[in-house]
């Protein structure tokens, strides 16, 4: 499909969740006011399709350095739906600066949806 050609290279979690953003307010509003063609569904896949056909002036945060989207904490699922393969993927580290680490990336993620 088209997002994964864009995405491919990029690891195995490259998705793209409309729970977050960051950019400077004019380039969101030029974003939002855009219209795209055909019906969609819901604002994951106005998102979606956006970046697709924009990916070239829009960034994903492809190794979490500043959203994660947590679908398990320290081994447990947030919602019934998350794979297994998710287990372990967001600790909380314990010193002198704790924090929230994404286990897969490395990554101490600013933002927790």
């Amino acid at each position: 499909d088209r997002l994964k050609a864009i995405t491919d290279g990029h690891g195995s979690r490259r998705y793209l969740n409309s729970g977050l953003l960051i950019g400077r307010g004019w380039a969101l509003r030029h974003m939002l006011q855009q219209r795209l063609q055909g019906p969609l569904a819901h604002d994951q896949e106005y998102f979606r399709e956006h970046f697709i056909e924009h990916h070239a002036e829009v960034g994903l945060d492809y190794d979490t350095d500043l959203f994660l989207v947590a679908t398990t904490i320290e081994g447990l699922p947030s919602r019934p739906d998350c794979s297994a393969d998710d287990a372990g993927s967001v600790l909380f580290r314990e010193g002198p600066w704790p924090a929230v680490v994404n286990a897969f990336k490395n990554t101490t993620p600013l933002l927790i949806h």
